[in-house]
């Protein structure tokens, strides 16, 4: 390896507070770890544009090695974030109208209904967690709703976002935990039979009515339908969840910017933008290196992959001055937080507008709203790609 440093993503004190880790990565070429293999990190801003955007020396797809095929979530199939062309392009063309922002507004209606529910139970009560009786809860029913899955197997969707997230604490070339194995089996085989029951009845105009309309035409396999409806749960619930719980904790512990989005509700889509720079619930998505390369001074092995920190980009003091100031004000126009290029997040429309009236809602709702104990730091679940809060305690008496 070359250019090492000591940093280990799966640190605890990591996972509890990543930013201060970065600061040494923003300097020079990129710097190595050995994660089960030699792995390289992409922090400075410059450096994850170009890597996102350079197709011809970096892939999507997983390897399917021994160290990297193990932790795939999907199991080597293709789905959107883990495919190159043609197989991304042709998946997300399939899916592009229903996460497009025409499609979106139409889905506001229901968002602003299911805050509204959750606002109104909620308003019965002195102290509540913001995470698991508010922002949890959000894209799950919204997600829930457009693909047709029951509420009362809420359960089961929580055991399996659990189950899936224990391979981000686990380091390539570890045994896989038990968890993840049977979380990953037992999502696949309900998506299944829930695509055999909606092939034996009559058509509906939903997200799973098109995916089956697309297997019919022979558009999309079989598998790449269950896949996508296990992609869209993964991706579309605990990632916006995370934001959401972000938004809160942020404004909670930045009373001045709270007091300036209260009184100026045109910064509410800026409070959202600024927090995806400044604690964002996905950290780092991977990439792979087609080729032995020389990166910026850095040699990486073909296949070998590379931790592009979008966390740590968007706290780049060359892009963004002052960045470990939390600002609603600030532009964040081009902040790196759903991505950027042909991979740019396909979901970002719906998270943002579930964000957008989760935070006019809450802000409405509870004029008092305030952390119930600021002394209790904040502690969180997840590994080196993605983190989200356990707990977030508020008064709104």
């Amino acid at each position: 390896m070359t250019n090492e440093v000591d940093f280990n993503p799966l640190d605890p004190r990591i996972v509890a507070d990543p930013f201060p880790f970065y600061k040494p990565l923003m300097h020079g070429p990129p710097k190595q770890i050995f994660l089960g293999q030699t792995t390289t990190l992409i922090a400075q801003y410059d450096h994850v544009v170009r890597v996102l955007k350079d197709f011809d020396n970096f892939k999507n797809e997983i390897p399917q090695d021994e160290v990297n095929a193990a932790l795939d979530v999907f199991g080597g199939a293709k789905v959107i974030p883990f495919a190159d062309e043609p197989d991304h392009g042709r998946l997300r063309k399939l899916v592009r109208r229903t996460f497009s922002p025409q499609s979106v507004r139409t889905y506001t209606e229901e968002a602003q209904k299911i805050v509204d529910g959750l606002i109104e139970g909620l308003r019965k009560k002195k102290e509540f967690n913001f995470v698991t009786e508010f922002a949890y809860l959000i894209p799950l029913y919204v997600i829930c709703w457009m693909m047709d899955m029951p509420l009362e197997h809420r359960e089961l969707y929580e055991r399996w976002a659990k189950g899936l997230s224990a391979i981000g604490e686990t380091e390539p070339g570890q045994d896989v935990p038990a968890m993840f194995s049977n979380s990953q089996a037992s999502w696949r085989k309900y998506f299944a039979e829930m695509m055999d029951r909606r092939l034996k009845e009559p058509p509906q105009e939903d997200f799973l009515g098109e995916m089956i309309d697309f297997y019919r035409q022979g558009q999309m396999s079989y598998d790449d339908a269950v896949n996508m409806m296990m992609l869209v749960l993964l991706a579309g619930q605990d990632t916006t969840a995370g934001l959401l719980a972000n938004v809160g904790k942020n404004l909670l512990t930045h009373p001045d910017q709270l007091e300036l989005v209260r009184g100026r509700h045109e910064l509410v889509n800026n409070a959202v933008e600024e927090t995806m720079r400044f604690d964002n619930s996905v950290l780092l998505i991977t990439r792979y290196a087609k080729d032995d390369i020389n990166f910026e001074g850095t040699d990486i092995p073909g296949n070998g992959p590379l931790f592009v920190i979008l966390a740590a980009a968007n706290r780049d003091p060359a892009k963004f001055p002052d960045p470990d100031r939390y600002d609603i004000t600030r532009n964040t126009d081009e902040q790196l937080g759903l991505g950027i290029g042909l991979h740019f997040c396909l979901g970002a429309y719906l998270a943002r507008m579930e964000n957008q009236i989760a935070l006019s809602s809450w802000l409405k709702a509870f004029p008092n709203i305030r952390l119930s104990n600021p002394d209790v730091p904040f502690k969180y679940r997840g590994g080196h790609r993605n983190r989200a809060l356990t707990e977030l305690m508020v008064r709104v008496d």
